[in-house]
């Protein structure tokens, strides 16, 4: 797979610049996650813009906050996606001393990915500061305790655990697989009790499960995709058969953007983090045709000379080796 240009491109209106950027399922699947946290955002200023009481304010403001945060994340992670970054992330990663390491390092430093999911941890805690608020002003309410609850639960705990998986010694696990928490304590026991019509109980469902599930970053890849999907058609009927105003108020439009980058974006993740398909480029591909002009072969960039070279190759800050990547994506299910 040649993906790693021996020069940058630089011009937006040759083919070669998107494929560099938007060449890869990783690379997709990471846009798609960062146009929908960006229409979130979006819709958040709007909403505070509009509010015309303090509690709403207040809302609307720690969303603004936590958007950017996780923005924040999300475009670090982007940047993180390509081939050669991504390849000698996890081969360093493989030969990190755990035991040698500082306390601020390996719970907090010692690679890019840990730094980056601790962007997208910072989210779900300013949240918090609305909860908070909301039980100074009305103690005996149920609701500011209700909030906090609910945002420790569906917000702070998820995107903790996304910095448990990137934790050294974490990802280090299972030969560089990482952890399998969500199968070993969720899946299997479900599977074990046939308490799932899905899973039966035969060898083949076995499998199957442990193939999309064994792995914590596939697990939740297709959990967060199956927890966006419902809201494409809810906003879709909202945008079609209620003819909402757009331009009154974007909160159906930026909804529907935020459901499809994170549906689509974790649907393109998850595909790339499969040990058959690791930094796969099917969606380009199928986009671009791709395959069928190199058959013929056609340029692809209107005649702009490109030179390619293969993932770490020489010269990529230590990626010196032919065989880095090829290292790296034995072990990694995120190459």
């Amino acid at each position: 797979a040649e993906l790693t240009p021996k020069f940058e491109p630089r011009n937006p209106l040759t083919k070669s610049f998107w494929k560099r950027h938007c060449g890869t399922d990783a690379l997709i699947g990471n846009w798609l996650w960062c146009i929908g946290t960006a229409a979130y955002m979006v819709l958040a200023i709007f909403k505070y813009s509009e509010a015309t009481t303090v509690n709403k304010k207040v809302d609307y403001a720690t969303q603004t906050v936590a958007a950017s945060a996780f923005l924040a994340g999300t475009v670090y992670f982007a940047l993180l996606s390509y081939p050669e970054i991504m390849a000698k992330m996890f081969l360093d990663v493989l030969t990190l001393d755990v035991d040698k390491m500082t306390w601020s390092e390996k719970y907090f430093t010692a690679t890019d990915m840990l730094i980056c999911m601790w962007a997208f941890a910072l989210a779900p805690l300013v949240y918090c500061t609305y909860a908070f608020y909301l039980v100074y002003t009305d103690p005996t309410s149920y609701q500011g305790y209700a909030w906090l609850a609910g945002i420790v639960l569906g917000g702070v705990f998820p995107m903790f655990f996304f910095v448990y998986m990137s934790l050294p010694h974490n990802m280090q696990k299972n030969g560089g697989q990482g952890t399998t928490v969500i199968y070993d304590n969720m899946i299997v026991p479900c599977w074990g009790l046939g308490c799932c019509v899905c899973c039966g109980t035969s060898q083949q469902s076995e499998d199957f499960l442990e193939r999309h599930f064994k792995s914590d970053w596939l697990a939740i890849m297709w959990i967060v995709a199956m927890s966006s999907a419902p809201g494409i058609p809810y906003f879709l009927y909202e945008l079609v058969a209620e003819r909402s105003d757009v331009a009154d108020d974007p909160t159906n439009i930026c909804g529907l953007i935020l459901s499809l980058g994170f549906t689509l974006g974790s649907v393109a993740m998850a595909n790339s983090m499969y040990p058959d398909s690791t930094n796969a480029t099917y969606i380009w591909d199928y986009v671009c045709c791709e395959e069928a002009r190199d058959e013929d072969g056609e340029s692809d960039d209107g005649g702009e000379e490109e030179v390619v070279v293969a993932r770490g190759a020489e010269g990529r800050d230590g990626c010196d080796d032919e065989g880095t990547t090829a290292r790296a994506q034995e072990y990694s299910p995120l190459l």
